[in-house]
């Protein structure tokens, strides 16, 4: 009985991060199987990655979240022959992380074997819609960061208080209380605004630490 092929097994691979790394994986000679329950898509992609001239992956529609399917994509492979030398996890719930830290492993490896060039052209390659996305996205306030770290935690929404406010009415001087789940902080500045922010962000401090 011949041995199995290698292959990269790479699930959630009909989108995103998932659809990008199957691309990479690829383009540096690797056969694939792509599993998702997304058939029109994975086919798409498997069909796009045979035009550039690769070997056209191998497809197995599943639905990932199902019990046992891990068990069924193993009866899969061993059926076609083949055998999982590398496994990028891109589906189901709670495995973003997995999927990244596998991501950063490989970009890892292309740098130590090709250097900083062939790396980064990867990254842009596969993330730079997703970066330029961070980068231009609106930066939060303190008050919002706070907002969303009380409803994270289940707590009831900041309330602020005015504590003192001092000087002339040409240079006004602000201080500002806030608290949230039993936590208190402080903040002062020119504006009402400006207070609120700083009372926020200091309280921000004092729950992340």
């Amino acid at each position: 009985m011949p041995d199995p092929e290698p292959v990269a097994l790479i699930t959630g691979a009909s989108a995103g991060i998932g659809a990008a790394l199957a691309n990479v994986f690829a383009d540096h000679g690797h056969t694939l199987v792509l599993a998702a329950r997304r058939a029109p898509q994975l086919k798409a992609l498997a069909e796009a990655i045979e035009e550039r001239g690769h070997a056209r992956p191998h497809v197995v529609i599943i639905d990932l979240g199902q019990p046992g399917a891990a068990a069924r994509i193993e009866e899969e492979l061993r059926a076609r022959g083949l055998e999982a030398q590398f496994l990028v996890n891109n589906a189901g719930f709670g495995l973003m992380g997995l999927a990244a830290s596998l991501y950063e492993s490989f970009i890892g490896a292309v740098y130590y074997e090709a250097g900083f060039a062939q790396a980064m052209e990867i990254v842009l390659d596969t993330m730079g819609r997703v970066l330029d996305d961070i980068e231009h996205a609106p930066i939060k306030s303190s008050k919002q960061l706070l907002q969303e770290w009380a409803q994270g935690e289940k707590l009831a929404l900041p309330a602020y208080r005015m504590l003192e406010v001092s000087g002339p009415e040409h240079h006004r001087g602000f201080e500002v209380e806030v608290e949230v789940g039993g936590h208190v902080a402080r903040g002062s500045g020119t504006s009402k605004r400006e207070a609120q922010e700083a009372a926020a962000a200091r309280l921000l401090e004092l729950v992340t630490k």
